[in-house]
């Protein structure tokens, strides 16, 4: 079956001290995310991530995650240039 896009977000200068919540649509069980100008790091776990901690995402790579979208926690690894591109999807 195929996957039902429910929303995109873009998370525009990522903070490298406060990390950022996602904005879950409605019935999104799972979100494609990117990192965009810089290396961010990502928690599923609603812990906040650090320079060093968590999920390290490459400038220009994505991962899917399938975990609870409302426990992630973003963080850009340094400066204010990092967006971030999310795509939320009903299934995996």
């Amino acid at each position: 079956t195929t996957r039902l896009c429910l929303g995109t977000q873009m998370i525009t200068g990522l903070s490298a001290v406060t990390p950022t919540s996602l904005t879950v649509p409605l019935g999104a069980l799972t979100a494609e995310i990117q990192a965009d100008g810089g290396v961010v790091r990502m928690r599923r776990d609603a812990q906040s991530p650090t320079a060093t901690r968590g999920w390290r995402i490459d400038d220009g790579v994505g991962v899917n995650v399938d975990a609870t979208l409302a426990n992630v926690r973003l963080l850009a690894v340094s400066g204010t240039s990092t967006n971030v591109q999310i795509t939320y999807f009903d299934r995996v």
